[in-house]
């Protein structure tokens, strides 16, 4: 669903798609994959897949030279960060830079994204603030902005509130918020 949608937007925000290579979740040889994608050049290459499938494609790239890689927040909970040295991606934006340590040292074997839970957090947070209230609906209704650990989020419309996205890349290694 979101390769459809990526697919569908894209020519809006002033890109071109050159080629579309459909990977399978289940894939584990990318030798002929990569080759197309190879032979059409392109300023970035962009996957919407999950680990290990993204940790094997990223291996059979870069043995074959290709690069400049991006992908959604789904690189941040790949198993060898190195395969992604110097690719951008984005994922939710942190108003606490001290969260995902946090969250780190607490969980030392999870491997999650730790940049999604500030959202879990910030939702208990609403509902047990509305709870207090006596009437979440409403509480919820009325409210414009909430500032958690995402930052500031704001009611765009009645059913939906806007948060803040962040650019970010990998280096030497580690998820760093691109300043």
């Amino acid at each position: 669903l979101l390769r459809e949608e990526v697919l569908k937007n894209v020519s809006g925000y002033g890109f071109r798609i050159v080629g579309d290579v459909k990977i399978e979740s289940t894939q584990r040889d990318f030798k002929t994959d990569v080759a197309k994608i190879k032979a059409t050049p392109a300023d970035i290459y962009f996957t919407i897949v999950f680990p290990p499938t993204l940790d094997i494609l990223a291996k059979e790239m870069k043995l074959q030279g290709v690069n400049n890689f991006s992908s959604v927040g789904l690189l941040a909970i790949s198993a060898d960060l190195s395969l992604f040295e110097g690719s951008w991606y984005t994922d939710n934006y942190l108003a606490d830079e001290n969260y995902i340590e946090q969250f780190t040292k607490a969980n030392p074997t999870l491997r999650f994204n730790a940049r999604t839970a500030p959202h879990g957090y910030d939702i208990f947070n609403l509902i047990v603030k509305g709870q207090e209230t006596g009437n979440i609906v409403e509480y919820l209704k009325n409210l414009d902005e909430y500032n958690g650990k995402v930052g500031l989020a704001k009611k765009t419309n009645p059913n939906t509130f806007s948060l803040p996205i962040g650019i970010w890349t990998i280096k030497d290694a580690k998820t760093v918020l691109v300043k």
